[in-house]
């Protein structure tokens, strides 16, 4: 669900409403897990016990959850009133939490209608009053928020200014994912600047926060981005993306994207070029649904031109790689030692944490 700021001590409740508490509770898990018809459900439910009940925070609570499902939905009118009959109710009852966090959402309400001044407006009546207050979780998203207009109107010195800031509000609350984003977005707007220390120290940090949690999906692009702030280093930051895109379950497009990268920069006919795209179209063979069907053609492709600058014939080629089929694992671990010794530089995750493909 579309909601940035979450509720968190808008809900107080007696025993006599801790039923349409748990509804609510139960609408927002349900949103969490992607089903919007039930979440609006069990909203609606709380809703209607709320408004018996005459509690002005559990009726906000609701509405403000139901115009989240409603942004999710690209009904941004639907989301707009429910949002500011939400607010209208929290600053009736001085619900000061509530307020800032049904401010942000209706920044982001104004943004997705493409109406920035209106969001950032928006945005820093919510900030002032998270900051007033001193809540780092409220303050740390509507901060990444700013950031992205000020990027999107390539204001870089603003953006990175509010960007530090909600690296420093995430990281106060242990969020680390957010945190490992904002130094990422902290690193391009370093490199747009002209400043590739700060963009190599940023984009570092991002990548080791991302490898803390395991997230190495994220950490394949971040990693093919360092060789842009870090020329001097860039075949050992493409070497540790292509071995993560190489070593774990599922291959991507950014993990394709990586894998074209090194071997333009390997030496023509060199080895590791044919085993890595013959890795890589053994692998989509082995999957299923979009990634087989989006990424098959380039990895074919990639295949072909590493078999011409070995002068190997289609037939030649295809013979060679039906034996890489029957040795996959043998192939598999001759890529990831061969992409290990392009790795001159420190690694920046640890190896045997990485799942491995099958």
């Amino acid at each position: 669900m579309s909601t940035d700021q979450s509720d968190a001590g808008a809900l107080h409740r007696d025993d006599a409403s801790e039923r349409a508490a748990v509804l609510h509770q139960r609408g927002l898990m349900q949103a969490e897990y992607g089903d919007a018809a039930g979440a609006l459900r069990f909203f609606e439910q709380s809703l209607a016990m709320e408004q018996r009940l005459g509690d002005g925070l559990g009726i906000a609570a609701n509405l403000h959850g139901m115009a989240g499902l409603a942004l999710d939905a690209g009904d941004d009118a639907r989301a707009l009133r429910l949002y500011q009959d939400a607010l209208a109710i929290r600053e009736r009852l001085a619900d000061t939490p509530g307020i800032a966090a049904t401010l942000h959402q209706l920044g982001l309400v104004a943004a997705e209608s493409g109406d920035d001044r209106e969001a950032l407006a928006l945005y820093e009546r919510s900030l002032r009053i998270s900051t007033e207050s001193g809540s780092d979780a409220g303050r740390a998203p509507t901060l990444y928020r700013i950031a992205g207009i000020y990027a999107a109107r390539e204001d870089w010195a603003a953006a990175a200014g509010f960007y530090r800031r909600a690296a420093e509000c995430y990281s106060r609350i242990d969020n680390v994912e957010r945190t490992a984003e904002c130094h990422a977005c902290l690193a391009a707007a370093a490199f747009v600047n002209g400043d590739a220390a700060v963009a190599i120290e940023n984009g570092r940090e991002a990548v080791r926060e991302f490898a803390s949690i395991a997230h190495w999906p994220r950490m394949v692009g971040l990693l093919a981005a360092l060789p842009a702030y870090e020329p001097e280093m860039a075949l050992s930051w493409l070497a540790q993306a292509a071995w993560l895109a190489c070593a774990m379950p599922g291959m991507s497009q950014d993990g394709m994207d990586v894998i074209s990268a090194i071997t333009r920069r390997l030496p023509t006919g060199c080895t590791l070029e044919l085993t890595i795209a013959a890795l890589t179209v053994l692998r989509l063979e082995r999957e299923a649904g979009w990634r087989k069907l989006a990424l098959m053609d380039p990895a074919r492709a990639l295949l072909e031109l590493a078999a011409m600058n070995h002068d190997m014939e289609e037939e030649a080629l295809e013979a060679w790689l039906q034996g890489r089929r029957t040795g996959f694992t043998t192939l598999y671990r001759e890529v990831l030692d061969g992409l290990a010794a392009l790795v001159h530089t420190e690694w920046l995750f640890e190896r045997s944490a990485v799942p491995r493909a099958r």
